[in-house]
């Protein structure tokens, strides 16, 4: 793998409540000196981002960072972020839904946003299931919902869970992923703090990678990758 070949699967992250109009202009800048494929906001930082650098692929959170019991925050979250320019949304699934087995639910919400987003054009929608509280088999079923939703990436973790990112189960979403032809992509997130670890998940099968430590992943990629 090549460094600018790590440097496009990631989108370079800042997520956190305090962030100030600084704070995002030094992750725009910093998006475009490494060629990061994205930055990811929250929804009220994407017009200050787009405003910054035009050009740059903004990616949205919706419903972050632990869901929204009504579905209509979502909604509002999104109008907001593809109202100023959002290519990409990262929306929290229904949790609580999954659990008490309301399958149907958890499917119409995913659908609800992926309506807004395609009639804005080619918006990528990632869906957050939040792995570190799913067996193997949720998992799996996961990756089915998500697809039946119609979303482009199933996504590990917001980044506010317990744990985050972790190999094995990108393994799992990979090969229900091929066995089922869902069509859908994995995004990694959550901890994903080193190059080895980059690395580890697209190995695993990702094809995206959501982190803060960006930056520090890329001056060590400098040290292994050519």
């Amino acid at each position: 793998m090549r460094i600018d070949e790590l440097a496009q699967m990631i989108d370079h992250t800042n997520v956190n409540q305090g962030a100030t109009a600084a704070d995002i202009a030094k992750l725009c800048n910093e998006a475009s000196k490494y060629g990061f494929h994205a930055v990811c906001v929250n929804p009220c930082h994407v017009k200050c981002a787009k405003d910054i650098n035009k050009n740059l692929k903004i990616a949205a959170v919706v419903g972050f960072p632990f869901n929204y019991a009504d579905p209509s925050k979502k909604m509002e979250d999104a109008d907001i972020a593809l109202k100023y320019g959002a290519s990409e949304l990262d929306m929290v699934w229904d949790l609580d839904a999954f659990r008490k087995s309301k399958y149907t639910r958890v499917e119409r919400d995913i659908e609800h946003i992926v309506k807004m987003a395609k009639k804005c054009g080619p918006v990528a929608v990632k869906v957050i299931v939040e792995t570190c509280y799913l067996s193997k088999d949720d998992i799996k079923l996961a990756c089915r919902l998500v697809a039946g939703g119609g979303a482009d990436y199933i996504k590990t973790s917001t980044g506010f869970a317990e744990k985050g990112a972790d190999a094995k189960h990108i393994r799992i979403m990979s090969h229900a992923i091929k066995h089922n032809n869902l069509g859908i992509k994995i995004k990694a997130a959550g901890y994903i703090d080193s190059c080895e670890k980059a690395i580890e998940m697209v190995n695993a099968g990702a094809s995206r990678i959501g982190c803060s430590k960006s930056v520090k992943i890329m001056e060590e990629a400098q040290k292994i990758l050519k």
